[in-house]
């Protein structure tokens, strides 16, 4: 066998030897592009359950709060048979607050550290805590002694009203856990999606076809999850009933307004306004045709404030609105306006306070909702201002703007109306 034949047979085998060597190796990319596409379509559906959940709990707390005023309103105005388990609010009141503790209980399963479990207990406790009170009023009721019914009325005004609230609140932190922990179970998933596109790209044309079929479905889906979370996101942030800013949308925007006016010095005021007389037009007009009047006047409102304004749903039919570059003097005439866009002859009152430059966030927003009180024991229909700490006595109907401790005097209002 001559020299050329030798080196003909010995890089043929090199052929075979690279050939198989590639296809093993093609075999080990693909075969770790398909484990981390399994990964990945894992993450995946953790992610909708994950999103699901925090849909499904939002939408749950919301139906257990309103059957739970419902049902209490029916008990306190001593509507017969109201404590009754099969009495119409009540039996929805137990069915909404079932299927709330069986959304949260299976929120748990997904939770894993010390932190996440200890803001999930936050819920589940004060859900129970609720229930226990609860049971407490329905036999103070039932027992038909006078002491005990206005025990029990007492505690579905204070207690009750209480532990609710603490139930939205910790509700709320929880979805916005879960939603968080959706998010970076999404981000794994788009990294496991990543690796799996670099190995099957080793794998030859074949599977190269297939791996752009699948991480082109992968890119809709992650799109699609994508504004899903966008969505929810926003849904987190927008009153339902309204539309417009919920009460977290202020808690997050009142500080940051407040250090932008210190920056700026330029006034910032802070309104409250709430509906005059909202529940007699419940009572005579009914639960919908309240919804609509709290809906139509807030899109109303909202629509008439400049881009930097805020106006978020406060509680129940109050609301408040964040006036940037804004003195009480203008704050004043854009809530007079604002009458004019309530609809069936409805009036509200208002309570105007401008932040002194110095003082916690908080502490202007208390003095606002005191101008309010304010307004309301002074008749109702008109606004109030508020009076600034500094300030004494004699000082108190006085607008703040005229004064020289306010931001206003060495910055000038620039609130256009």
């Amino acid at each position: 066998m001559t020299s050329s034949q030798n080196r003909d047979r010995l890089q043929a085998a090199i052929s075979i030897a690279l050939l198989a060597l590639f296809f093993v190796v093609s075999i080990f990319f693909g075969w770790l592009g398909w484990k981390a596409n399994l990964q990945q379509q894992v993450k995946w559906r953790e992610s909708n359950r994950l999103t699901y959940l925090a849909l499904e709990t939002k939408f749950l707390a919301a139906d257990f709060n309103g059957w739970q005023t419902a049902y209490a309103f029916d008990v306190v105005r001593g509507v017969p048979g109201a404590t009754e388990d099969e009495a119409f609010s009540r039996r929805h009141f137990l069915d909404s607050s079932q299927s709330f503790e069986l959304e949260v209980n299976q929120i748990k399963s997904h939770l894993k550290t010390e932190s996440e479990l200890e803001r999930w207990n936050r819920v589940h406790s004060s859900f129970q805590r609720y229930m226990d009170v609860d049971r407490e009023v329905i036999a103070a009721y039932r027992s038909g002694e006078a002491q005990e019914i206005q025990r029990a009325n007492e505690l579905v005004l204070g207690r009750e009203i209480d532990l609710f609230t603490e139930i939205s609140h910790s509700t709320e932190e929880l979805i916005v856990l879960v939603l968080n922990l959706s998010n970076q179970i999404l981000q794994d998933a788009e990294s496991s999606s990543n690796w799996s596109y670099r190995m099957m790209l080793l794998c030859g044309i074949c599977i190269l076809f297939l791996l752009n079929f699948s991480v082109s479905r992968a890119n809709r889906f992650v799109d699609y999850q994508r504004k899903l979370l966008h969505k929810i996101g926003k849904i987190a942030h927008t009153d339902g009933l309204t539309g417009i800013a919920n009460r977290r949308v202020w808690d997050e925007e009142l500080p940051k307004l407040v250090e932008q006016a210190e920056l700026q010095e330029k006034p910032l005021t802070v309104v409250i306004l709430d509906l005059d007389h909202f529940k007699n037009f419940n009572d005579t007009r009914g639960h919908q045709a309240g919804d609509v009047l709290l809906r139509t006047t807030a899109q109303a409102w909202n629509a008439q404030l400049r881009s930097g304004d805020l106006l978020a749903r406060y509680g129940g039919e109050e609301f408040g609105m964040l006036l940037p570059k804004c003195g009480p003097d203008n704050a004043y005439k854009i809530v007079e306006r604002l009458r004019l866009s309530v609809p069936d002859d409805q009036t509200f009152s208002a309570g105007i306070a401008l932040w002194d430059g110095q003082e916690k966030p908080e502490d202007t927003v208390a003095r606002a909702d005191a101008a309010l009180y304010l307004a309301k024991q002074n008749g109702r229909n008109r606004s109030e201002f508020a009076q600034l700490k500094s300030l004494d006595d004699a000082d108190a109907t006085k607008c703040p703007e005229t004064k020289t401790s306010v931001p206003s005097q060495s910055a000038p209002d620039t609130c256009t109306i």
